[in-house]
């Protein structure tokens, strides 16, 4: 660490982690898609705008631009796989609970139809027959 300036691996896990984030509890995917563009972008344009420490603040070159750009998107594509499967795998178990609590509803649901069909039955059985046998 360099005096206030961040060491570059660790700008790398910084994106890493706010990639990971964006995309696992963004609200939608393509909303995340977009601040994940824009996380790639400024990122690029912070590591191209920062010096190194033997030469003072350098010119935005375009061709730089586009190669750390490039490297910042293969970075971003494999958090980006991660954080895919981490998403889709909650959205999975949220689809699960979803389908059980319904079963279970259901469950309690053709119970209650069961026992009102059963005392239904029963009242008409006393209707019909004898009314001491059903005392």
């Amino acid at each position: 660490m360099n005096g206030t300036r961040l060491h570059d691996g660790v700008s790398l896990v910084a994106l890493g982690f706010a990639l990971y984030a964006v995309l696992v509890y963004g609200p939608s995917l393509p909303m995340a898609a977009g601040a994940s563009l824009a996380t790639l972008l400024f990122s690029t344009a912070l590591i191209m705008m920062r010096p190194p420490p033997w030469l003072g603040w350098r010119r935005f070159e375009l061709l730089d631009a586009l190669e750390v750009f490039g490297q910042m998107v293969a970075y971003g594509a494999v958090i980006w796989a991660a954080a895919l499967i981490v998403r889709l795998l909650r959205q999975q178990r949220a689809i699960v609970r979803e389908r059980r609590a319904g079963v279970e509803r259901d469950r309690r649901h053709l119970a209650q139809i069961a026992v009102a069909e059963e005392r239904t039955r029963i009242a008409r059985d006393c209707t019909t027959s004898s009314p001491t046998r059903c005392r």
